[in-house]
């Protein structure tokens, strides 16, 4: 990543912007799940394509979780910090289930 100054910040690198749009599926499909509309294919067809994963969104977004932890450990992310990254996501998909129940 290279940030600027005057604000903004470029990612570089392959796997970077692999990396980087893992987290933005996530928004996108958490903003999906909340009832957000958007042309063209949805998030959650797009995520679960792209990661072969299969099920309602809870589940796909629960699966997209899974590879946004294996991708921190990859990269050499804090334990601890992947641990209570995880807790607030499971705490939100606890959350929006009861909803749809």
């Amino acid at each position: 990543m290279q940030n600027f100054e005057g604000g903004g910040t470029i990612i570089v690198g392959e796997q970077n912007v692999r990396n980087v749009r893992l987290y933005v599926w996530r928004s996108g499909l958490k903003l999906e799940i909340m009832g957000m509309k958007k042309r063209g294919s949805s998030m959650f067809a797009i995520v679960k394509k792209a990661l072969d994963l299969k099920g309602n969104k809870i589940k796909v977004l629960q699966g997209l979780n899974k590879a946004i932890v294996e991708m921190e450990r990859t990269m050499g992310f804090k334990e601890e910090e992947i641990e209570r990254k995880q807790a607030q996501e499971d705490a939100w998909v606890q959350r929006w289930e009861k909803k749809a129940r």
